[in-house]
């Protein structure tokens, strides 16, 4: 809809949507029905409404499910609603397979996207960024490799790619052993490394831990030097 500037809802209220990512939303959540086929199309607060919103709000405070419980009744009303919308055949994608080459395409998609996303960086990634950049060594983050991989950080003049992975999302073997580990994780290091690329995986509980020691050991088993950023 070319009337809506961008930072409202698409859906024809004309709110204006949370900010994610640096970026704004399309959509105000339960919004994303577009046209006369949501109910609020072309609908615009009132003042008034706009004004009791904001004090019921003010109220109960931005974070007001804090400390509070689903029952047992709701925990298990949830579970069947997500077992009939997502499971079996009620979900739309029941009995579907992507071919590999349109695995391989997303994949692709996916990691173009993230070097192109104006992505701002988890803790663990900025307590590694804030490392390599006080030690002067250049380095480029959501680097883009062949079309195929987005890694977090590489190290252009040792050719070094560094992984940070949170220990709960990729099965982390101090923490989760017995976790199975994502298909993408598997298949990462045997490519990047037949590329020709050294890489390196520092685990989230390390950089909480000994994220001095750890940087230091893999200056030295590259043996990098500080390169100040130019």
């Amino acid at each position: 809809m070319s009337d809506i500037l961008e930072g409202r809802c698409e859906c024809g209220c004309g709110e204006l949507t949370n900010i994610y990512r640096s970026k704004p939303r399309k959509f105000i959540k339960g919004h994303q029905a577009r046209g006369e086929n949501n109910s609020r199309f072309g609908v615009v607060m009132g003042d008034e409404l706009k004004k009791k919103i904001s004090d019921v709000r003010k109220e109960q405070g931005s974070d007001w499910w804090i400390g509070r419980e689903h029952t047992d009744v709701s925990k298990k009303k949830m579970s069947e609603i997500r077992k009939i919308i997502f499971l079996g055949e009620g979900n739309p994608f029941y009995g579907k397979h992507h071919t590999e080459a349109t695995k391989e395409l997303i994949r692709a998609n996916n990691a173009k996207y993230r070097s192109l996303a104006p992505i701002l960086p988890t803790k663990p990634e900025k307590a590694i960024h804030d490392e390599l950049t006080k030690l002067g060594i250049e380095f480029d983050s959501e680097h883009l490799i062949n079309n195929k991989f987005c890694v977090d950080v590489f190290v252009p003049h040792y050719n070094l790619i560094i992984y940070i992975d949170g220990c709960y999302w990729h099965a982390c073997p101090t923490h989760f052993p017995n976790a199975k580990k994502p298909s993408y994780d598997n298949a990462r290091i045997p490519y990047l490394t037949k590329c020709g690329y050294n890489v390196e995986i520092i685990w989230e509980h390390d950089i909480k831990e000994r994220l001095n020691e750890v940087i230091k050991n893999i200056c030295l088993r590259y043996n990098i030097q500080n390169l100040k950023v130019s």
